[in-house]
């Protein structure tokens, strides 16, 4: 028990300084969140991919309709076999359209669920990075400034000392 008071006293003693490896922590973060949509982009994304896919299937479904139609109409008695042959082929070619076109509504459903699901996981992060991101570039801000870049330098009296 002393060992864990010790410990503890060590620690209280000795404050780890978490803000001497921040450009490290950025680098990381930025990394993340770079391209990363935010959880209202993100559910945008899915409501569009959503939309895309149904764009695809409703025709393919009013075609298959129309199809199952006229072969249940009455006036198919007077269809030649070859016609109704070349409407069953055009029924199973636009049943594997679906198919397919309902494969890939599912996988997008499930690609988008995956997307939303990681940015809403690394959503209490973002404050951070934001954090981080406007420190790298106040301290790039102030380097170009100093260095003469934007048609800005510090005159020669100006002490020219950087922290960070």
């Amino acid at each position: 028990m002393s060992n864990v008071s010790t410990q503890q006293e060590s620690q209280a003693s000795n404050p780890i300084n978490t803000e001497s490896n921040w450009k490290q922590e950025f680098e990381e973060l930025d990394a993340r969140f770079r391209g990363m949509f935010t959880v209202g982009e993100a559910k945008e994304h899915a409501k569009n991919e959503l939309t895309k896919h149904d764009q695809i299937i409703k025709p393919i479904e009013n075609r298959l309709k129309e199809a199952r139609d006229i072969l249940a109409d009455s006036s198919a008695a007077f269809f030649s076999v070859s016609d109704k042959r070349a409407i069953g082929r055009t029924i199973e070619s636009l049943e594997f359209d679906l198919g397919q076109a309902k494969k890939l509504r599912e996988q997008s459903i499930l690609k988008c669920g995956g997307l939303i699901k990681s940015v809403k996981e690394w959503e209490p992060k973002r404050k951070r990075w934001l954090e981080l991101r406007k420190r790298s570039q106040d301290i790039e801000r102030a380097k170009d400034m100093a260095s003469g870049k934007n048609g800005q330098e510090l005159p020669m009296n100006q002490s020219r000392r950087w922290i960070g």
